[in-house]
């Protein structure tokens, strides 16, 4: 299991520090719109103003071309509230040597964009375990929705 920090998710406490902010992969959303309950908390988080809730134009994309979330009311309501945030490309090209360093072969093209939008973010929270892999220093720190919803009940 990841550590979460948990100063990072307590700085709600603390009026004058923005949120954590929370990158989430399309699996996340769709375990969300599926009823997933830890998904469910970090929506609950993001609604009550304990984290901020971010993503990128491939995740979007993802979603909007995935039968499975497009047509839900519940994307609806939650895509006008997520913040979207650029493509790194100078991010995305560092990644892509890392990948080659660790000669794997099953990193996606789309999970080194959202990587590298990720890359000032306090969490990404996927499923996919290969992200964990990729991602290098201290930000974004790679946790799975589980991992980062016990941390907030703990908070």
């Amino acid at each position: 299991m990841a550590h979460v920090d948990s100063d990072t998710v307590r700085n709600h406490e603390d009026p004058d520090r923005e949120q954590p902010l929370v990158f989430l992969d399309t699996s996340v959303i769709l375990a969300y719109l599926s009823g997933d309950s830890s998904a469910g908390q970090l929506f609950s988080a993001d609604e009550s103003g304990r984290i901020r809730l971010a993503v990128n134009s491939i995740v979007l994309q993802e979603l909007l071309l995935g039968a499975e979330a497009a047509n839900k009311p519940a994307f609806e309501r939650i895509r006008d509230h997520l913040r979207v945030l650029p493509l790194d490309p100078a991010k995305a090209e560092a990644l892509i040597s890392r990948i080659r360093d660790l000669r794997n072969r099953f990193v996606h093209s789309n999970d080194v964009l959202i990587l590298s939008s990720a890359g000032e973010c306090d969490f990404l929270v996927t499923s996919n375990r290969h992200m964990k892999e990729l991602a290098t220093g201290d930000k974004p720190k790679v946790v799975t929705p589980e991992e980062l919803a016990s941390q907030l009940r703990a908070a």
